[in-house]
């Protein structure tokens, strides 16, 4: 039986759902924002972020691949998810020309002013493009250029003017059926130069 999620006010959990437009494959990348108000309605979420994401988020990803999609899911016990086509833009698609690496992804950190793992956060980019590694490693223009862009998108969710809102790390304390379950705001964000490891996308291949 699946867990159910927690219930954290004010606290969306924002799927970006990935496609490959080559080889069909998929993958998902999951996100957390936190509203200032409470009963923000999930079409507001999804206009902050369409509105303030940027195609340097995910400079490593290869230009074939795009976000089509965001599910957003309110953290309060009763709302369903909603799911929000976002179009063939370029501020949700990839950056690197040529082929991917299909079972390596980019890791971007999230890290916070507590201590533990249920206070910092990471996603793996997928679709890596061959032309942003070096010997297993992300090239150090990229990485600079992601770190970037995260940091301006993490600074302008707050500084928006109709939905301010904060990026956090969700702890889902699913030991003890969410009862610990919390949001600690990201302080800082690192796209880390070494490849991580997704063996679930590799095994697609084979």
């Amino acid at each position: 039986m699946p867990i159910p999620l927690p219930v954290i006010p004010n606290t969306y959990r924002c799927a970006l759902e990935w496609v490959q437009g080559v080889t069909g494959q998929t993958a998902v990348n999951v996100i957390h924002i936190t509203t200032n108000a409470a009963g923000v309605p999930s079409a507001d979420v999804f206009e902050v972020l369409d509105d303030l994401v940027t195609a340097d988020m995910w400079a490593s990803v290869v230009n074939s691949a795009q976000i089509l999609t965001v599910n957003i899911t309110p953290l309060d016990g009763v709302s369903a998810t909603s799911t929000f086509p976002v179009g063939l833009v370029a501020r949700w698609a990839g950056e690197t020309a040529g082929d991917f690496l299909p079972s390596s992804a980019a890791v971007v950190k999230f890290q916070t002013l507590h201590r533990g793992r249920d206070n910092r956060g990471r996603v793996f980019l997928p679709f890596t493009g061959e032309a942003a590694v070096t010997d297993g490693f992300i090239t150090g223009g990229t990485t600079l250029t992601m770190s970037t862009a995260w940091t301006a998108f993490a600074t302008a969710l707050q500084g928006d003017a109709t939905t301010p809102c904060t990026l956090v790390v969700a702890s889902y304390d699913r030991r003890h059926a969410g009862a610990g379950a919390h949001v600690t705001a990201v302080n800082s964000i690192v796209a880390e130069a070494a490849l991580g490891t997704q063996r679930r996308r590799q095994s697609r291949l084979r």
